[in-house]
């Protein structure tokens, strides 16, 4: 599976593609997730979604968008010690590539 880390990403309306999310830096070494949801735009599809407990990570499969449109792409998460809610959000631009 090859993941770009969502930020500001690119992807083609014709493909369908993982994004990770790296919550590392916003949560203690000790710190786990428990829950994963992700809110993206209408035009753009969640097809699946994954935590990756150890390393601090969730991930979304994309597809869909439309060429020369960006969408803001929201994961929240709820961690496992601290029982705390975040959100971050990034950029998908689909262009046509």
């Amino acid at each position: 599976m090859s993941t770009q880390t969502l930020g500001i990403v690119h992807m083609d309306p014709q493909e369908t593609r993982w994004f990770t999310m790296d919550w590392s830096r916003h949560l203690a070494d000790t710190e786990s997730i428990i829950g994963s949801t992700w809110t993206v735009p209408l035009g753009l599809s969640v097809v699946l979604t994954g935590v990756d407990v150890g390393l601090q990570k969730t991930t979304v499969m994309l597809t869909g968008g439309v060429a020369d449109t960006d969408y803001v792409c929201t994961n929240s998460i709820l961690t496992g010690t601290s029982g705390e809610t975040l959100q971050r959000s990034g950029t998908v631009r689909v262009r046509d590539l």
